[in-house]
């Protein structure tokens, strides 16, 4: 998709096939540095993972992004209460 012009960019462990093809590279220069700068100042790490939901689905279905993000926000609750639990346990 990204090397068809289907899609305008994607966050990846590792570059794409297609890197250096058709205009298709880094957002950034050096994509480390730059994550190292960004905590650097802030204090943040930089997100590793992200989700999205396809423009197509999301008109078809109205209620879907919202849904996603309620069903990973309620994951992510129930995992740090486990970690919890198993500190406690320990």
């Amino acid at each position: 998709m990204l090397a068809a012009g289907d899609t305008d960019g994607i966050i990846s462990p590792r570059q794409p096939s297609c890197h250096g093809k058709g205009g298709v590279g880094w957002l950034f220069d050096d994509p480390t540095a730059a994550a190292q700068d960004y905590y650097r100042r802030t204090g943040i790490f930089p997100i590793m993972h992200i989700v999205g939901v396809r423009r197509s689905l999301a008109e078809r279905h109205p209620w879907l992004p919202a849904a996603v993000l309620k069903a990973f926000t309620q994951a992510k609750t129930e995992a740090l209460a486990h970690l919890a639990d198993t500190a406690t346990t320990r």
